[in-house]
């Protein structure tokens, strides 16, 4: 379920802002719905607490909310059935500038459509969703202070909380209990009271059966007629003071907490009002009377506690060294719940392949440089090191920039680049031991070392650190970092020397040029932090790696397969689209010049092709969904020419005419999509060149040329796909490698293709397309005329392509079309072509007929080839015709019998057919139950059904890498089942091959059939069925006259055909 709106708060003004930016990312990439609003509620005055925080955003909430269904006043009725999520988001804290809620941690969501490191915030999202799923309306207030996470499965108990407040308690131990809050609860899990920080007695009274205490988790639900009494007190004095309302109305200023004000003045009671410790305990009458009044207006409320016994709750650690850990190796989420994020060492980051087996090391969102060393234990986060730091064991860095000088730094140090709000410093840097603690005054310590040692050491005194004006002499409170000096900048090095003074040999002039400095405390530098900044230098930062990684995963490939797209801890994921998405969402455009580099300097064509496909995607990121189809035309003549530098072979010159050109075309939405089209068309002419490779192993040999007048004729059969299907399609099958299982037949006894072509005297070309009544005669007289055959729809086109191929025609000899013949052939050409198929039987009609097209030209011109060189030239020729296409099909009928036939993933594209080994018994048995039946006729082209597979192939889409692996894989089993001569699993590898599929038609058949599937690529018109009984014909016509009369579904007799093409010519 939605949430109606998210309000965010915090108690340092204009960060909510920033924060409600980090959240429309979320929302972008889909892990916040796109109809919540979300609502920046800054604490109206200093110190309001989390109660006052919690009214205050309620007003501000319904305000909007308000607003939004057209009223003029605050109406509580917008609340009714509103679900409303409160998030304290606090401000930054010392081991993190942007927060406790904005920690990242070495995970990803596989869920998001946006690439993002997982954080504080998107556990806690993940776990109020879960939390609020299929229950009521109501508000939810939610801190950020806490690791919280519950069970994937945890489904909330609604039976018995209806009304009032719920409490989310975590089971815990009763010394955790000390530092924190519990709730007592009697037997019907009411709760009784809140105890902060008790003593033992007190904590012990809490204390369930099994020894543990509800924890206060930081999570409350407020039914709605709640969330409207909560609402009223922004009307009642002095309560108003904690909102902007009343602040502007002049009330004095008033602090509440949600649990030890607000929940404890709706618990039980009964003893005499006017010695009620819940007010008398107050000492300052302003409090007392805030008290009175919430007593008076909610004390019928019920407290509910929500115990979840599973659930894990870890306030989120003050130390750096606790909170190193937490980010990674022991951190709670991690060992909780893991399903729900795919968590590792190394996230996001690059040059880190030395780390990869290293675990004990996390890096996260971070660019480490060569000759780095990094020890055990260390955590490096949002940083850009330079050659030549050493990082020792157990260490801290974060916001480290490439300016900053290499370092080594010692064990257990901390190091931090804070962005300032000031105007003499943009950043400062924090060097402090990882085990220090910043609170203590008695054990003060700093770089791991008693204070009184480093003062002891430097000469500095407890004046230079503190002035009588700090409440207290602690670390947090001590100015003792740099961040400005005269006549230069502060550097590392500024503080290096505070690691270890006593072993520093200048130390005397280390020292005096700290005096000379302006320094800061840790207190000082978070007051002043620049959020937005910081925010935008992790962006920036994550960018720089995203692109990296794009072009180290474009140039660099692994081989695709399912468990190898995702990447690993030292390896890019080749799955690009939520990296683009990101770009897109901060119109950052320089990942384009990225993939314009690949694609000139790559030495691969098929790489090359994959990045201009990339830039397609990336660009149709950049329109968000708002510039129509992807699927368009791509020949505008801005374009034009660097589509033809590409098409000659001047790729560089191509993809910079391109880029170019796409500058003037990012302004728009509709200009992006049509920019993304254009790289599509792109990207098929490389397609095609890396599939033109494949001409390399077509060999021909010279043989007398038959007489004028003299007919060759080439018949074929046609073709069963049986497994693996579509592996074969380019780039899959160089990239992946391809594997099918096919069969030649024959229909109703006859090869069903077959192609004429005779020499004749007069040089023009006569093209007979079809046969009877319904043959096209074609006469071809121009050059022009046969360089129509890039427009497949084009009578004639696959003829025309195929004399190009055959290098009987040129496209680029100045000769006229009647010169070239005369050259050639010594004359004219006619050639008749016919099918007994329908256009879209899905039974391989195309290529087959490309295949015996070429078969007649070759041996007509003088040639003749075998039908290994027949099946890369089809490839070729397909190509040529811009329909692209795999090699099964002309496999499948060029050669005759079953053939396993696999394609290696490299380019030059090579084929190699194997014709299984079968009994002349086995041959007559799987044609007996063979029936092939005609399910209705539909045109299909080879090339509109290949765009789509080629673009999500090219995405490395997780589905079509598994169901690519899955066909390869059914192929080989379905080789072995022949080879077996196993009829039954022959069956289940054709169901298992198209169970994507499916058909009422199937359903009826189903009972008769070891496995049946529809043709070709994406189901043609024809449908074949391996039978369990022979001869089962008649079966099926029954089932079809019972069952689909006059709907034009028709068997028809099938065999297995042992020839393939055949060759002749008449004597």
């Amino acid at each position: 379920m939605e949430w109606t709106a998210i309000v965010v708060t915090s108690p340092l003004a204009g960060l909510c802002s920033s924060f409600v930016r980090e959240l429309e990312k979320r929302r972008k990439s889909g892990a916040i719905a796109s109809s919540t609003v979300l609502v920046a509620a800054d604490d109206p005055g200093v110190n309001i607490g989390s109660g006052g925080a919690t009214v205050n955003a309620l007003l501000m909430v319904t305000e909007m909310l308000s607003s939004q269904q057209g009223f003029t006043v605050v109406n509580a009725d917008t609340i009714a059935k509103a679900r409303i999520l409160i998030l304290h988001l606090g401000g930054p804290f010392l081991c993190d500038p942007c927060g406790k809620a904005f920690t990242n941690f070495g995970a990803t969501s596989p869920t998001s459509d946006c690439s993002l490191i997982a954080s504080n915030v998107d556990q806690l999202l993940a776990t109020m969703d879960k939390l609020q799923r299929g229950g009521p309306a109501g508000v939810w207030v939610c801190s950020s202070q806490m690791l919280l996470s519950i069970p994937d499965d945890y489904t909330m108990d609604w039976s018995s909380l209806s009304s009032g407040i719920g409490c989310v308690a975590v089971p815990g131990t009763k010394e955790y209990a000390r530092q924190h809050g519990v709730y007592r609860v009697d037997g019907e899990n009411r709760v009784r009271e809140i105890v902060y920080r008790g003593d033992a007695a007190a904590i012990a009274s809490t204390q369930a059966p099994d020894g543990t205490v509800p924890l206060v988790s930081g999570v409350v639900w407020m039914c709605p007629t709640t969330a409207e009494r909560m609402l009223a007190l922004h009307t009642i004095s002095p309560l108003d003071g904690c909102t902007y309302i009343g602040l502007d109305s002049g009330a004095a200023p008033l602090s509440m907490s949600l649990f030890l004000d607000i929940i404890a003045a709706a618990l039980p009671f009964d003893g005499d009002k006017d010695a009620d410790p819940f007010i008398k305990a107050c000492e300052d009458e302003l409090h007392q009377r805030a008290r009175a009044r919430l007593r008076s207006h909610l004390h019928d409320l019920p407290v509910h506690a929500i115990i979840i016994n599973d659930a894990k709750h870890v306030y989120m650690p003050e130390s750096f060294a606790a909170h190193r850990d937490s980010l990674f190796l022991k951190s709670p989420h991690r060992q909780h719940s893991s399903s729900a994020l795919n968590w590792c060492h190394l996230t996001h980051a690059f040059g880190v392949r030395s780390l990869a087996a290293r675990t004990k090391v996390t890096v996260i969102n971070s660019i480490l440089s060569p000759n780095i060393t990094v020890a055990d234990g260390a955590a490096i986060v949002h940083s850009h090191l330079s050659s030549g730091w050493s990082v020792g064991s157990n260490c801290y860095l974060l916001g480290i920039d490439n300016s900053a000088a290499p370092v080594a730094l010692h064990d257990d140090m901390a190091l931090l680049q804070i962005h300032l709000r000031e105007q003499h410093a943009s950043s400062a840097f924090v060097l402090v031991g990882a085990n220090d603690t910043f609170d203590a005054v008695a054990s003060l310590t700093f770089c791991n070392r008693p204070m009184a040692e480093f003062l002891s050491a430097t000469g500095i005194t407890v004046s230079e650190l503190w002035s009588d004006a700090d409440s207290a002499f602690s670390l947090r409170t001590a100015r003792l970092f740099p961040i400005a000096k005269f006549g230069a900048e502060v550097t590392l090095s500024d503080l290096l020397w505070m690691q270890d003074p006593a072993s520093t040999p200048d130390i005397r002039a280390c020292v005096q040029e700290w005096k000379r400095s302006w320094r800061v405390s840790i207190n000082d530098i978070i007051n002043a932090v620049d959020v937005e900044s910081e925010f935008e230098w992790r962006d920036a930062l994550f960018m720089e790696i995203a692109s990296r990684n794009v072009q180290r995963a474009l140039l660099f490939p692994t081989p695709p397969r399912v468990d190898t797209i995702k990447g690993g801890p030292s390896e890019p994921t080749s799955y690009f689209l939520p990296t683009f998405k990101f770009f897109a969402m901060h119109r950052n455009f320089t990942i384009l010049s990225k993939l314009d580099h690949v694609a000139i300097t790559t030495s691969s064509p098929g790489v090359a092709a994959r990045a201009l496909a990339c830039m397609s995607d990336a660009l149709a990121a950049f329109s968000d969904n708002r510039g129509g189809l992807r699927s368009g035309p791509g020949h505008n003549p801005e374009f034009a020419p660097a589509l033809a530098a590409l098409d000659a072979g001047r790729r560089a010159e191509g993809v910079e005419m391109m880029a170019a050109t796409r500058a003037s075309w990012l302004s728009t939405p509709d200009a992006l999509i049509r920019a993304a089209r254009h790289y599509e068309a792109a990207a098929q002419i490389l397609i095609r060149r890396a599939v033109m490779s494949a001409f390399e192993f077509v060999q021909t040999r010279d043989a007398a040329m038959p007489a004028i007048g003299r007919w060759v004729t080439a018949r074929c059969a046609s073709r069963i796909d049986i497994a693996g299907g579509w592996s074969d399609t380019p780039p899959v099958t160089y990239e992946h490698g391809g594997a099918v299982v096919n069969a030649a037949i024959t229909i109703n006894g006859e090869k069903p293709i077959v192609v004429r072509a005779r020499r004749i005297k007069d040089p023009h070309i006569r093209l007979v397309l079809g046969s009877g009544s319904s043959a096209q005669e074609v006469s071809v007289t121009s050059v022009a005329q046969v360089a129509t055959y890039t427009q497949p729809h084009t009578p004639g086109a696959l003829i025309k392509a195929a004399l190009c191929c055959a290098k009987v025609v040129s496209m680029t000899d100045d000769d006229s079309l009647q010169q070239q013949l005369l050259k050639v052939l010594g004359g004219g050409l006619e050639l008749h072509s016919e099918t007994n198929l329908p256009t879209g039987s899905g039974l391989g009609t195309s290529s087959i007929l490309a295949g015996a097209v070429l078969a007649v030209v070759y041996r007509v011109s003088g040639r003749v080839v075998d039908k290994s060189s027949l099946n890369h030239a089809t490839l070729y020729l397909e190509q040529l015709m811009t329909t692209g296409g795999g090699w099964q099909d002309q496999v499948g009928g060029l050669c005759g019998g079953v053939k396993f036939t696999r394609s290696a993933p490299s380019l030059p594209l090579h084929i190699d057919v194997d014709t299984l080994p079968l009994t002349p018994e086995f041959i007559q048995t799987f044609s007996a139950h063979l029936v092939c039946v005609c399910v209705c006729v539909c045109t299909r082209l080879a090339k509109n059904l290949l765009q789509e597979v080629v673009r999500n192939w090219y995405a490395r889409s997780a589905v079509i890498v598994e169901n690519t692996d899955a066909l390869v894989e059914n192929a080989e089993r379905c080789a072995q089942a022949f080879r077996d001569e196993d009829l039954a699993a022959i069956g289940e590898c054709l169901n298992a091959y198209r169970c994507q599929n499916h058909s009422t038609l199937m359903d009826r058949f189903a009972p008769y059939a070891y496995g049946q599937a529809l043709a070709g690529a994406g189901g043609g018109g024809f449908m074949y069925v391996i039978t369990k009984e022979p001869h089962a014909r008649a079966t099926f016509d029954t089932l079809i006259e019972e069952h689909f009369r006059d709907t034009g579904v028709t068997c028809y007799d099938v065999a297995l055909d042992e020839e393939g093409l055949v060759v002749t010519t008449d004597e």
